[in-house]
């Protein structure tokens, strides 16, 4: 069993903490470079800004890896150097590993070795992603960390959306993402009987079963027609669901259902790329609104918390219409004239100094159209993973 890699590449990105990424680094490293690599743990090795070393010996070559999730580099690496100096450590390699991504290494390395004569190898989020399928022990690493660390996201539909669904929008997240994974294979029905079924065995496990009538049961809140009309379908999904390949584990001799654990590492993957991709959408929004406003000379303090107000209306407001421009290109008017109007009033409700509104609802139009038709690859698939989730709602 592999991982997939773009969401591998987030979880590993997202993490701050530099004690829990050095501990995944201990394993990680060690299935991928093998018993040539020696960690050194719990050492704070001659007090280099109280990381922890790796040294490893190839021939007569001494190599040190330090792990760290700084952001500044340079100084970092810097600094690090400046230490090993003043301790007298002598290496012939520094092996710095980070999960950030570092876009200038080549110019970094020549420089050091111009200045110091020390060879640099820079382990970035790149290298990770590229070695996370390399053996069962890299992703056994991985498995061992998102389960420790990230177990929230094993649950149906826990990721992050723009629009208010005013109920528990996990369900109809979860909804859309059933639906982009696999609207060739089901009918809607029993796309639907699946997708209950899995988001009501949340909380199940091998020692909390949840029985037919039980899972029936707690289905029925999230329905508003009557749940007689699934409740043939979702017996009848429930013995093909627990048939190889299986989706969920049935338990014949207590007659009781949960998730296991394979389908758990699925929905945590998907999750996760969910997550990557709700931040790369806002990250480039936010560049985009950013400069429509400075071309009309107009600042806003919080642009996040508009962009987030303007789509939870879209949607509320023009849900429909919207969903279908984004997913069809159809009903193009909702961009020229109910937008407007929408973005008008969101504006108008919210803490924007008054002698700019006009100015904020220009540039906001100006954005959002240009995000719509001559957006970036992450933009557009957000929106239309957005629009197939109010669709399930609306469904």
């Amino acid at each position: 069993m592999t991982v997939d890699k773009e969401a591998f590449e987030y979880a590993i990105a997202k993490i701050d903490d530099g004690n829990i990424f050095e501990v995944f680094c201990l394993d990680f490293l060690a299935s991928i470079l093998g018993h040539s690599f020696i960690p050194v743990a719990g050492t704070k090795d001659k007090g280099v800004d109280g990381f922890q070393h790796f040294f490893t010996k190839e021939g007569k070559e001494k190599q040190i890896f330090q792990i760290t999730t700084e952001k500044d580099i340079e100084g970092k690496l810097n600094s690090t150097l400046v230490k090993l100096e003043e301790n007298e450590i002598l290496l012939d390699k520094l092996v710095y590993v980070t999960n950030r991504k570092v876009n200038n290494a080549e110019r970094i390395i020549d420089e050091i070795f111009d200045d110091k004569g020390i060879h640099i190898v820079i382990y970035d989020i790149r290298w990770f992603k590229a070695n996370c399928n390399q053996s069962q022990q890299s992703i056994k690493s991985y498995k061992i960390f998102v389960d420790t660390y990230l177990h929230e996201y094993t649950k149906p539909g826990h990721s992050s959306t723009v629009a208010d669904f005013e109920i528990d929008s996990r369900l109809f997240v979860f909804l859309g993402q059933q639906f982009n994974n696999n609207r060739v294979d089901l009918k809607l029905d029993d796309l639907l009987a699946d997708t209950l079924i899995l988001f009501a065995l949340e909380e199940s496990s091998p020692e909390n079963l949840i029985n037919e009538t039980l899972l029936k049961l707690s289905i029925k809140k999230y329905l508003k027609f009557d749940p007689q009309l699934l409740d043939e379908k979702i017996s009848s999904r429930l013995k093909i669901l627990s048939s190889k390949p299986k989706k969920i584990n049935h338990h014949t001799k207590e007659d009781g259902y949960c998730l296991p654990f394979d389908t758990r590492q699925e929905l945590l993957e998907r999750n996760l790329k969910d997550e990557k991709l709700h931040q790369d959408f806002f990250a480039e929004t936010h560049i985009t609104i950013k400069k429509f406003f400075k071309e009309i000379d107009v600042r806003v303090n919080d642009i996040q918390g508009l962009i987030t107000k303007v789509f939870n209306d879209i949607f509320s407001k023009q849900g429909l219409e919207f969903s279908n421009f984004v997913l069809e290109g159809d009903s193009d008017s909702v961009i020229e004239q109910n937008l407007n109007d929408v973005i008008s009033s969101t504006v108008d409700e919210s803490k924007v100094v008054l002698g700019n509104k006009e100015k904020v609802k220009t540039a906001l139009h100006l954005a959002i159209r240009d995000i719509v038709y001559n957006g970036s690859v992450s933009q557009i698939k957000f929106l239309k993973s957005l629009s197939n989730t109010y669709l399930m709602m609306f469904l």
